[in-house]
């Protein structure tokens, strides 16, 4: 006969329940293993996620317990993966052990170790899937990192050792503590006579390996070898070594020797590289030989050679005196043949331009000589009027060529002193004054800071007066000329400005070139001597300074020249 339990038996078996209830939670809690259940009755939903599987998932179990894996992944194919594995797991009967796996988490795609546990109850019907997984993304990345870099390495230490075994340059490698060889390539081998000798050690190296230094039977010093001060840190270079072979063959080795030297600053091994500088050598002494003998010859040369380069010397200075009187004498020619070419075409002007007023007044001349008793008195004084003009015109052309001649031949005096511009301004605008006013044309001069020249007077006076009646000649009535100072630091720039006719672009070019004279005819029939710009150039560059000229067709002209300041 069954006794039914009391109700505080009852009471007290929950508690003890529950007890062991909050035991199991709190130790699978806090185990350092992802734990997860499922319900394999109800949908294989979850039972158990543990705070490990949250740190795994990102995902805390309250959003997890009473879902299943198509509530818990996105896509479908997923949760299809795992319901497929579960069911394998349950009707195997055993542990399945799944190595890697893939797993979409919160925080990404994770690599896990999964172990799954199916659970029977005494019936032997499924209960519960019971399932551990290990986080193995770092593991897994670690290992794949070191699998290649074991790769990269591996690839690296064959390449290192086909190039070494390649190189035509011996390379022999000790241990930086106790001088026992490490390494030694084919052409080390070939050059020693021998390869890696087990019995070397630091003190008996240069014995062992039959080293000398050239030109002595003494064995290298220990001391002075590369390979030895590469033990001790040092880098060095040497070409003095020979090396004895076992079968007797010698051959004389460069050396260089390095220290090796890891990330933490230990030198832990002594590398030396060197080739065969037999045939160097050999060349080198035969070189040094045929030198001496060269320089021998050469001395016996120098000496019998002396009188023959005092002899050669004085032939060149002779022939550069040739060569530079040949030059002067080829530009004396050249300026000679243009002097006569200008000179040949400046007759030419010359003629023409004084033949033309000869013309008019022997033409006039004989007119009135004879019909001055049938021409009445306006008429003779017409034609007396056109020989003045002509006459005055001819006159003020040789005049200019006089002062234009004295000037080319030095003859002309130039005598810089103290001048007052205004006062030499005021003075040639008051001799133009009769030509101004019958133009009805007005000059005005305007120097406010009474401008001091240091020049000569009458080439000044001759500058001024020549422009000034140009801008008279070339500007239509009522017009306007005005002449004005800039100073600059040493000399001033005088500008007599004009509203007249302008000159074209074509016409400014050749005002400067006595080859070409203009005698252009002015606003009102007037003449020029063709020869005045040429006089104003001349006499400005006799005082250092530059003229110039700003033209525009239409608008007038700007003629501009500097002269130097009196600054005293």
């Amino acid at each position: 006969m069954t006794v039914e339990p009391t109700y505080e038996e009852l009471k007290k078996r929950i508690q003890e329940l529950e007890n062991e209830l909050f035991l199991y939670k709190t130790i699978v809690d806090f185990v350092p293993i992802a734990i997860f259940a499922k319900d394999v009755q109800n949908e294989y939903n979850y039972i158990i996620w543990n705070k490990e599987l949250e740190k795994t998932f990102g995902t805390k179990s309250e959003q997890i317990i009473g879902i299943n894996d198509y509530q818990l992944f996105d896509k479908k194919e997923e949760a299809d993966y795992f319901r497929q594995s579960d069911i394998s797991v349950m009707s195997g009967k055993e542990i399945v052990d799944i190595s890697i796996e893939d797993l979409r988490t919160n925080d990404g795609v994770k690599i896990v170790h999964t172990r799954k546990i199916p659970i029977y109850d005494k019936n032997n019907q499924p209960l519960i899937l019971l399932g551990c997984l290990e986080d193995i993304t770092q593991k897994v990345k670690t290992e794949k990192a070191l699998h290649e870099s074991e790769t990269s390495l591996s690839r690296q230490n064959a390449l290192f050792n086909t190039l070494l075994e390649n190189l035509q340059i011996g390379v022999f490698m000790v241990d930086a503590e106790t001088g026992k060889p490490l390494l030694a390539n084919e052409t080390a081998k070939k050059l020693l006579g021998r390869g890696i000798l087990p019995d070397a050690t630091k003190q008996n190296l240069s014995e062992v390996y039959e080293a000398y230094k050239i030109g002595t039977n003494l064995p290298y010093p220990p001391d002075e070898m590369p390979i030895l001060l590469g033990m001790c840190g040092k880098s060095v270079h040497i070409d003095d070594m020979l090396v004895k072979r076992p079968d007797g063959t010698e051959t004389q080795l460069e050396i260089f020797g390095s220290p090796i030297i890891d990330k933490q600053g230990v030198n832990w091994a002594s590398l030396v590289s060197f080739i065969d500088i037999t045939e160097r050598k050999l060349t080198e002494k035969l070189l040094r030989e045929q030198t001496e003998e060269i320089q021998s010859q050469n001395e016996e040369l120098l000496a019998g050679n002396e009188e023959y380069e005092q002899l050669n010397e004085e032939l060149r200075q002779t022939n550069e005196q040739l060569i530079s009187t040949k030059l002067l004498i080829e530009e004396s020619n050249e300026k000679l043949l243009q002097l006569n070419a200008d000179k040949d075409k400046f007759i030419s002007i010359l003629g023409h331009d004084l033949k033309s007023p000869f013309n008019s007044i022997l033409g006039f001349l004989e007119l009135l000589s004879k019909n001055i008793r049938f021409y009445d008195i306006g008429k003779i004084e017409r034609q007396i009027n056109i020989i003045h003009e002509s006459a005055i015109h001819t006159y003020d052309l040789l005049n200019d060529l006089l002062l234009w001649s004295k000037s080319q031949s030095g003859q002309l005096t130039f005598e810089p002193k103290r001048i007052i511009f205004e006062d030499i301004c005021l003075e040639i605008i008051e001799n133009l004054k009769y030509s101004a006013v019958t133009k009805e044309i007005s000059i005005q001069c305007f120097d406010k800071e009474k401008t001091i020249l240091l020049a000569d007077l009458n080439m000044v006076k001759t500058i001024l007066r020549n422009l000034i009646s140009n801008a008279i000649k070339f500007t239509n009535r009522t017009g306007k000329i005005i002449i004005y100072t800039e100073k600059n630091i040493e000399d001033v720039t005088i500008t007599v400005s004009d509203n007249g006719v302008g000159i074209e672009k074509e016409t400014i070019l050749k005002l400067w070139d006595f080859t070409k004279p203009i005698t252009s005819t002015g606003t009102s029939g007037e003449k020029g001597t063709g020869f005045g710009l040429l006089l104003c150039k001349e006499f400005v560059e006799k005082h250092s300074g530059q003229i110039w000229v700003e033209s525009e067709l239409g608008k007038g002209s700007d003629f501009k020249f500097t002269i130097p300041l009196c600054n005293a």
